[in-house]
């Protein structure tokens, strides 16, 4: 029995490695870039930043959580709800 599991460890490991890796790098690619969205609080523009680490990291369990890290209106208002971030696909 050790040596089955021995043997079915490692390719288990690496056939979640070509399952994850995958979908990790094309969320972190897809959300890395900063982006113009409409305030929802002014409706203005403005230029925010989501959080691609968390982005990717949440990918790998199946469900995307989006956070802004940066936005060009803060810090002033840097505790809103960011709703802002229903406009991002």
């Amino acid at each position: 029995m050790e040596n089955f599991l021995t043997l079915v460890a490692p390719i288990a490991a690496v056939g979640a490695l070509y399952v994850v890796a995958p979908v990790v790098a094309h969320t972190y690619r897809r959300f890395r870039a900063p982006r113009t969205v409409t305030c929802p609080e002014n409706h203005e523009a403005v230029e925010i930043q989501i959080d691609a680490g968390e982005a990717a990291a949440t990918a790998a369990f199946g469900r995307t959580e989006l956070r802004v890290s940066r936005c060009s209106r803060w810090p002033e208002h840097q505790q809103c709800g960011q709703e802002c971030l229903g406009e991002v696909k």
